[in-house]
C-alpha cells in the first residue's frame, strides 16, 4: 500500500511565481564583495548555488584562520541578495493556475508549505501582495536555516512544523538544486520542467516530472 500523502512543500521562484530576479548578477555582487574582503574568488562562480559559494568561503576561513566570522559574511551576502530580491518582487506575478491549484489542494486536506532560498522580508512581502498568505501553513526562507538549498535543512524544518514525516510529503521545485535538497531531506521530488532547465534536471533523476503545475492534481491522484 502506498503511503498516504498529507503535505506538499513548494519552492517559490519559478514554481509558484515568475520572479524577475537577476540571479547571476546577485551572486556576482556577493562574489565581488568577498573579493574586496580579500577572499580568493578564482574558483567561485556565479553559476553555482549561493550555498556552495558560502561553503567555499567557510573553507577559506578555516584554512587561513582569518578574523572574519562566518555569520558576519553570511549577513553581508544576505543584505546583497535582499537588495536584488526587493527590486524583483515588485514585478512578480503568479504563474498560470497557481491560485486554483492551491485551492484544490487545500480543499483536499493537504498541508502546504514553502521552502525558498529567498530572504524572509522579500518572500513574505511577495506572498502577501499575491494574496497567498492563507494558502500556506509554513514558510521557510534562507533566514530560517543555517544551510540553504541544495541542503535539505529547510525542507526538514518545514516537515517538522507541519507535523509530518518524509514519506508523507512531496517537494515541488523547478531546478536541479531542488532535486538535491529533496534528496538530502529524504523526500520525493516533483520536478517542474522548463525548456531551458530540462536537461540539467533530468541528469539528477527526479522522482516525478511535470511540465505544468496544472498536472499536479492528476499526479497526486495516481500516487494516492
Amino acid at each position: 500500500m502506498k503511503p498516504k500523502l498529507r503535505g506538499l512543500i513548494f519552492d517559490l521562484d519559478g514554481t509558484l511565481v515568475e520572479l524577475k530576479f537577476q540571479v547571476s548578477e546577485a551572486k556576482a555582487a556577493v562574489i565581488e564583495d568577498l573579493r574586496r574582503l580579500g577572499f580568493d574568488t578564482s574558483r567561485i562562480s556565479d553559476g553555482e548555488p549561493t550555498q556552495m559559494i558560502l561553503d567555499k568561503v567557510a573553507v577559506q576561513l578555516q584554512e587561513q584562520r582569518r578574523g572574519d566570522s562566518f555569520s558576519t559574511l553570511r549577513a553581508r551576502a544576505d543584505r546583497i541578495l535582499n537588495k536584488f530580491e526587493m527590486q524583483a518582487f515588485k514585478s512578480t506575478k503568479l504563474l498560470p493556475g497557481v491560485k486554483s491549484i492551491l485551492g484544490y489542494l487545500k480543499d483536499h486536506g493537504f498541508k502546504l508549505g514553502i521552502v525558498t532560498n529567498n530572504g524572509t522580508v522579500p518572500s513574505k512581502m511577495m506572498i502577501k501582495r499575491l494574496a497567498l498568505s492563507d494558502s500556506f501553513d509554513v514558510v521557510i526562507t534562507r533566514d530560517d536555516v543555517r544551510r540553504m538549498k541544495p541542503a535539505g535543512e529547510g525542507i526538514k524544518k518545514a516537515m517538522r512544523r507541519l507535523g509530518l514525516r518524509s514519506h508523507q510529503c512531496l517537494y515541488i521545485g523547478d531546478s536541479y538544486v531542488d532535486v538535491l535538497a529533496a534528496r538530502d531531506a529524504g523526500v520525493k521530488i516533483v520536478s517542474l520542467m522548463r525548456r531551458d532547465s530540462a536537461g540539467k534536471i533530468l541528469r539528477y533523476s527526479p522522482d516525478y516530472l511535470i511540465t505544468s503545475l496544472k498536472q499536479l492534481p492528476l499526479l497526486l491522484q495516481s500516487h494516492q
